[in-house]
């Protein structure tokens, strides 16, 4: 039976205590969590004070990595010239797509000159209102007596066409025939390109990582051995793979995710002013209390952050420790003070992890119960426009491409998920700030 998975040695080394086996040798039973017991010792924090921190000096860190990201540097550019265009594409992909399928199947109304073309389909799917005209005169010279009858409008239908889809069930049912190819094709294309567009970026971090580790081992076998001899043991160890990893996390967080997230949020703004510039208005000016919050937790995730990384250090020391003394220890039967040495250190690195996810966790919380109450004042106030049949500010200057000249139901539903995505930038970017400060 292997005793490593049935939890046998577990029970083996507890009992191997001379202070457990005058207890029965057994392990102790379960006691149950409180429902308090997540947020006991929250609010203690850590009391020293961390150092500061800058722009300029996260910028002069990073520079200082240039050596080893330097053979990498045109695969970097490769990475983030992808990442731009594959935003992009994304963005117009979607509006079309949403054009199509919400204002096009769904409401019937005709097709775009571009659409029209991209699908295969001919002009009888295009134009002002081609299939209601159509059906509107034919059911007022059957119906209406001669010399009667609804007057024609000029676009060649009764008054109340207005009302009516201006594309036959027939002709909505090719557009969405015609759609699904297009989306198959374009969806298979997308996650290929998504899929090895994360593994080159995985191998491009990894690889800086490795030349960092590389870098430091070597440093740390050219300092004298009286360095090695007053340093704790283990803390080398530490250094090599968890400070080079932190390295990395300062040139990711401080400066590629911050581009892509400008870049992303740009566009996203870019799309939501071509509908109404008074809606990007409003999105800033609510991203200023989330600012002001993220500024008012940055202290104590600092502080957080600090404890965080000498409770994790003190605990891969004590365990190299325990390691190197083991034979010592079962020599003076100090078990017990050993196991309880590393209980102690062991849920002090737990805590000071737990509370700083904790903290980060309630920081992002705090910002989408922001973000989502704006957000859902605007969906109303869009909601009206497109009741309303307002124009956008996008008018005719699309027209021959995108069915957005008014709000209507396609518009509303790209819109609002524009603000959502615009949203979702300013929430990536408050837990990338907030990551961030676990890096100093």
């Amino acid at each position: 039976m292997n005793i490593y998975r049935t939890g046998a040695w577990k029970r083996r080394l507890y009992c191997t205590c001379p202070k457990r086996r005058k207890q029965g040798g057994r392990l102790p039973a379960a006691k149950p969590i409180d429902k308090w017991q997540l947020f006991r010792g929250f609010g203690e924090g850590g009391d020293a004070e961390p150092p500061r921190i800058g722009a300029a000096r996260m910028l002069r860190l990073a520079w200082r990595t240039w050596p080893f990201m330097r053979p990498l540097w045109p695969h970097m550019l490769t990475v983030l010239a992808l990442g731009a265009v594959g935003i992009l594409i994304w963005g117009v992909g979607a509006a079309l797509g949403t054009d199509l399928f919400i204002n096009k199947v769904l409401v019937g109304d005709a097709l775009q000159p571009v659409q029209a073309r991209l699908l295969f389909l001919d002009d009888g799917y295009v134009g002002d209102r081609p299939a209601a005209a159509a059906r509107d005169a034919e059911a007022a010279a059957d119906d209406a007596p001669s010399g009667a009858g609804s007057p024609p409008d000029a676009a060649g239908g009764t008054a109340d066409a207005e009302s009516e889809p201006q594309l036959t069930p027939t002709q909505r049912k090719t557009i969405r025939n015609r759609m699904i190819p297009w989306v198959l094709i374009l969806s298979a294309v997308g996650l290929l390109a998504w899929a090895l567009i994360d593994y080159y970026t995985a191998w491009l971090w990894q690889s800086v990582n490795q030349n960092l580790r590389v870098a430091m081992m070597a440093q740390a076998e050219r300092v004298s051995l009286k360095y090695h001899d007053d340093a704790r043991v283990g803390d080398a160890i530490f250094r090599i793979y968890q400070d080079s990893a932190m390295i990395v996390n300062v040139v990711q967080s401080a400066v590629v995710t911050p581009l892509m997230l400008t870049y992303g949020l740009a566009m996203g703004l870019f799309f939501i002013v071509v509908f109404d510039p008074l809606v990007v208005v409003a999105v800033l000016f609510a991203m200023i209390p989330m600012v002001a919050m993220t500024a008012f937790f940055t202290p104590r995730l600092r502080r957080r952050a600090l404890a965080n990384r000498r409770a994790n250090s003190a605990l891969t020391s004590t365990l190299q420790e325990m390691f190197t003394a083991l034979r010592v220890v079962k020599a003076n039967g100090a078990e017990a003070r050993v196991f309880d040495r590393f209980d102690a250190i062991s849920h002090r690195a737990l805590n000071a992890a737990y509370f700083l996810r904790l903290e980060i966790a309630l920081l992002i919380a705090f910002a989408t119960l922001l973000g989502t109450a704006v957000l859902i004042a605007l969906e109303y106030l869009l909601a009206n426009y497109a009741l309303a049949g307002r124009e956008t500010y996008l008018g005719a200057w699309a027209a021959a491409v995108l069915g957005f000249v008014v709000w209507n139901l396609g518009a509303f539903q790209f819109a609002t998920g524009k603000i959502g995505d615009a949203f979702g930038s300013g929430y990536q970017a408050i837990r990338a700030w907030s990551l961030l400060q676990d890096l100093f």
